[in-house]
């Protein structure tokens, strides 16, 4: 049975936060099911896949490259590339071994030869996703040093004003002290 995880589980079984897991989901497009509530949940097989993102991150991977590699990730068992050498055939009753050898030879050629067609196209549109991705990672990194730097900026001023509110307060009491003994001086003369 497949064990169900809010994000917060499945953030703790992963090692990671759960804004790391929702910055995946968006930046992968990862299929992840969400429950009549709109919560996402996470199964056996979205865990799995998770520790495979983590792990090629782990390894250095950009996720532009792991987004690469999805296709690969989320179907359980590997695809093999297309090849133009003559493949196995499914065994058929033996009058037809021969025809179904010539139909697979010729739906791998058509296949072989609509990839290649379309292999500029596919280049190209992968360049942009490659280039999207990239310029929102550096977008996400941008915001969250400009948000570092502001917090910083706000308590170099909350140190700044403290200390002049300090000084202030000195110099009042100082004042108050010299009429204090302005006055004492006066009445004794």
């Amino acid at each position: 049975m497949d064990r169900k995880r809010m994000i917060s589980d499945a953030a703790k079984e992963l090692g990671v936060e759960s804004h790391v897991l929702r910055y995946w989901e968006e930046e992968l497009n990862l299929p992840i099911p969400r429950n009549e509530m709109g919560h996402r949940y996470y199964g056996d097989h979205e865990i799995k896949l998770l520790k495979e993102v983590k792990e090629q991150k782990k390894q250095g991977a950009q996720l532009k490259e792991i987004k690469q590699m999805l296709p690969s990730l989320l179907v359980p068992q590997p695809v093999q590339p297309m090849q133009q050498e003559k493949t196995k055939v499914i065994p058929f009753p033996n009058e037809q071994n021969q025809r179904m050898e010539q139909f697979q030879d010729i739906m791998v050629k058509i296949v072989g030869q609509a990839l290649k067609n379309h292999e500029a196209d596919l280049s190209r549109q992968m360049g942009q996703r490659v280039a999207d991705q990239v310029v929102k990672e550096m977008d996400f990194h941008f915001r969250e040093q400009e948000a570092a730097e502001e917090e910083r900026y706000q308590k170099f001023d909350e140190m700044v004003r403290g200390y002049q509110r300090a000084r202030s307060e000195v110099a009042a009491a100082e004042e108050k002290r010299r009429g204090f003994f302005r006055r004492k001086r006066k009445e004794k003369n």
